[in-house]
């Protein structure tokens, strides 16, 4: 059994080894310390008594030459983020390895250096590693995954031999007030710019095995525990649910982040019944 937990749940590569996937297979440098740099500490910005802070706004009108390195400028930061958020996901998918922010910038470093990219020494390494901040801030795990359930079905009448045990569960879920819970994490998401995915209420979370993906048959509420008859994997149903709804609710996430340029965020709401109307948004 432990040996099918590990197989369920890969373990993230640290260390020296995962230092060498970075430099041999993943192409980042290692890390250099900048020995006579001094680090300054930053100071706080403390408002003056009896002052007061103003916004204004400004419109300018390029010309053509800076309406060419503008373009260039935005291009390459679509191209950074892209290749960057291409760096992460395979880094995991492929050899397991956790990519930060850091990582990326000493990729870009290499970018700059290779023939074929030298063209994004053409921009400003400033919005360019800004690009790759963006990434950052998106890619750390500021997305909840909820799945879209279907009350009424949930509420059928108990019948037959566990109605008891239905009847419990359907003053449960009037107890919990799960519309009102969806309204409030709508409007928290929306608060403090995060993104709410609601995976289709037609997802198999509990019957697909969340380590081969294998499809497994329809089971009462009553069993709380399964082995995949594919890869012989034993399953706490809940917490095989929930790995499956997150896999799913994060391959929603960017499916739609990914074609977003690097100064747009992501949507409050992506809703998997209405991902086309997302796509089409970005």
């Amino acid at each position: 059994m432990g040996e099918s937990a590990e197989k369920a749940k890969p373990k993230a590569v640290k260390g020296a080894e995962a230092k060498r996937l970075k430099r041999e297979v993943l192409g980042i440098s290692d890390r250099r310390k900048h020995h006579t740099r001094k680090a300054t500490p930053l100071k706080a910005h403390t408002r003056e008594p009896n002052t007061q802070h103003r916004l204004y706004r400004f419109r300018f009108y390029p010309t053509e030459e800076q309406a060419e390195q503008l373009g260039r400028t935005f291009g390459a930061c679509r191209w950074v983020h892209n290749e960057g958020l291409a760096l992460r996901s395979n880094a995991w998918e492929q050899n397991h390895v956790n990519v930060g922010f850091a990582e990326t910038c000493r990729a870009l470093t290499g970018w700059k250096r290779a023939e074929e990219t030298a063209w994004l020494g053409e921009v400003s390494s400033t919005v360019l590693q800004q690009s790759l901040r963006h990434l950052d801030q998106a890619y750390g795990h500021q997305v909840l995954v909820v799945e879209d359930l279907s009350i009424v079905t949930l509420l059928r009448a108990a019948r037959g031999k566990g109605r008891r045990r239905k009847a419990k569960l359907n003053e449960a879920i009037f107890d919990a007030a799960w519309g009102e819970l969806l309204r409030q994490l709508r409007y928290k998401c929306e608060w403090y710019g995060r993104t709410l995915v609601i995976v289709d209420r037609f997802f198999p979370s509990t019957r697909r095995c969340s380590a081969c993906h294998a499809k497994g048959p329809k089971m009462d509420v009553s069993v709380r525990e399964r082995t995949c008859a594919e890869c012989g994997v034993v399953h706490d149903r809940d917490v095989n649910a929930a790995v499956n709804l997150r896999d799913e609710g994060m391959r929603l996430y960017w499916l739609v982040a990914a074609g977003l340029p690097p100064e747009k965020k992501a949507p409050t709401v992506i809703k998997a019944s209405e991902l086309e109307e997302c796509l089409l948004a970005a």
